[in-house]
C-alpha cells in the first residue's frame, strides 16, 4: 500500500489521498482545480524517489500529498528520467480512473522533470518523454513549467 505525507492531513493511504481531493473539490464547486503529478528522483547509495500529487485552487493556494520510495541505486540518466516518468504515469492514471469512477470531470496534468537548457542533461530525452505522455493521453510541462517535479518533489527528494 502507498503511503503518503501532506503537511496539512499527516500520512494517509493513496485511497485516503484520493478521497481528501474528492471532498476538496466538492467543498468548493465554484472554483478551478488542477491537479498535476510529479515525479524527482535523487541518487546516493540508493535512489530516493518522490512522486508527488497537487491539488491547486486556481488563484487560492493549494496542497500536496508526497510519496517517498527508495530504490537500487540508478546511475543512467535515461533510465532515471523514465523511471520517473512511468512513477508519474502509474500514478495519474489510478488517479484518472478513481476521478472517472466518482463522476469528477477533471483532467491529471503531469509535470516532469526534464529540460530543454542545453547545459542539461534531459534536453535530449524531451521529444521522447513528452511524446511518450502525451500519447498516454496525458498534458504534460517541462522545465520550466514543471514547479510540481522541478520543485515540490526536488526539495522533498533531498
Amino acid at each position: 500500500m502507498r503511503t503518503y505525507r501532506s503537511e496539512t492531513h499527516g500520512r494517509l493511504e493513496e485511497e485516503e489521498v484520493f478521497q481528501q481531493i474528492k471532498k476538496d473539490i466538492e467543498k468548493f464547486p465554484n472554483d478551478e482545480f488542477k491537479i498535476v503529478v510529479g515525479t524527482d528522483s535523487q541518487t546516493y547509495s540508493k535512489t530516493k524517489i518522490v512522486s508527488v500529487i497537487a491539488l491547486l485552487r486556481v488563484g487560492k493556494g493549494g496542497k500536496y500529498f508526497a510519496h517517498v520510495e527508495r530504490t537500487k541505486h540508478i546511475e543512467n540518466i535515461r533510465v532515471k528520467i523514465y523511471n520517473e516518468t512511468m512513477r508519474s504515469l502509474d500514478l495519474s492514471k489510478r488517479l484518472m480512473y478513481f476521478l472517472f469512477e466518482n463522476e469528477l470531470d477533471y483532467d491529471v496534468e503531469i509535470h516532469l522533470d526534464i529540460g530543454n537548457s542545453k547545459k542539461g542533461k534531459t534536453h535530449m530525452l524531451i521529444n521522447e518523454i513528452t511524446g511518450w505522455v502525451t500519447a498516454e493521453g496525458f498534458v504534460c510541462y517541462h522545465k520550466p513549467k514543471s514547479f510540481v517535479a522541478s520543485t515540490i518533489a526536488d526539495r522533498i527528494s533531498k
